[in-house]
């Protein structure tokens, strides 16, 4: 069995049957070139042309402990039903936890399912309590509302760019200090919210003279008529409460929004009339350095846009 690091297109596509095969799904090749973006390190077990397991890391930057650090994203993570029972999972998660930290990465995070926990924690992974979504029911008779606001505007890929240098600058300042966050700097928010080919966002800007002060970005999730916070920052809490507004903006029936308990807003959204939902995601983390238990700090900030399946 060999383990390496898939470059070429080829190998790449393999990854892709294999994917395929183990989740018994498929997507159009348009999100698998979004998912598999150069910046996603993508891992394959082989027995000779055979792909046994894949295993990926989202390469990006975060501030850990108060300082700026490469990091990654676990994603992707399957064994093929021929081999499962081998122990690749674990086997090749150690390998791929060497590897990135031999690059320099310094600190990984993932939101994995229930039926992973086991073998992530084989591979040396970090496992918290469970991540409980906040959430808020929406009564049918609250009226669809209008941005009234003129700071607040909707943001697209035709006017991110003229956007860019001060949403980079923001991304930096407002993480600064942080026990743990993803940096979204311009090309990597633009690639996570505005290039993704099926993601339907709806996401507003906070801007004062030139000045970004804040952002938000909701999902419509039409089976459950539920909305979808996946994405917030704001400089003060006046900015975090015009932009929660912005909801109103969605025309669709809405019966509930949620977010992740782990946003570093948690306190406004409880003012905001946010309750504990009985729903949650996994969270693990490990720390390539020192293979140590992984404590994320008090001002974490893990959002659910953090997760790529979003």
């Amino acid at each position: 069995m060999e383990f390496r690091l898939l470059m070429e297109d080829s190998q790449k596509l393999k990854f892709v049957h294999g994917w395929e095969h183990a989740f018994s799904r498929s997507f159009e090749m348009r999100d698998y070139e979004w998912i598999f973006d150069p910046r996603n390190l993508v891992y394959g077990a082989f027995e000779q042309d055979t792909l046994c397991a894949g295993y990926c890391i989202l390469q990006s930057q975060a501030v850990f402990q108060g300082n700026l650090v490469k990091s990654g994203l676990c994603n992707n993570v399957f064994v093929t039903p021929e081999y499962q029972g081998c122990h690749l999972f674990t086997k090749l998660g150690r390998y791929v936890l060497s590897a990135v930290g031999e690059m320099g990465i310094q600190i990984l995070v993932g939101l994995p399912n229930e039926s992973s926990l086991p073998g992530h924690r084989r591979a040396g992974w970090t496992t918290f309590p469970p991540n409980f979504y906040l959430e808020k029911k929406i009564l049918e008779d609250e009226s669809v509302t209008q941005l009234e606001d003129e700071r607040i505007t909707p943001m697209t890929s035709l006017n991110f760019p003229l956007w860019k240098e001060a949403f980079t600058e923001f991304a930096f300042k407002i993480s600064s200090g942080r026990s743990f966050s993803i940096i979204k700097e311009a090309d990597y928010f633009s690639w996570r919210y505005l290039r993704r080919p099926s993601g339907d966002y709806k996401i507003f800007n906070y801007q004062e003279h030139g000045t970004v002060k804040g952002y938000v970005v909701y999902k419509y999730y039409q089976p459950f008529k539920r909305i979808h916070i996946l994405d917030v920052e704001a400089e003060n809490e006046t900015v975090f409460f015009e932009l929660l507004k912005a909801a109103g903006t969605i025309k669709e029936p809405v019966s509930l929004i949620n977010v992740l308990s782990s946003t570093i807003y948690a306190d406004y959204f409880s003012r905001a009339g946010y309750c504990k939902s009985e729903e949650y995601s996994n969270l693990i983390a490990y720390d390539p350095l020192s293979n140590a238990p992984v404590s994320l700090g008090d001002t974490c900030n893990l959002v659910i846009g953090d997760n790529e399946v979003f």
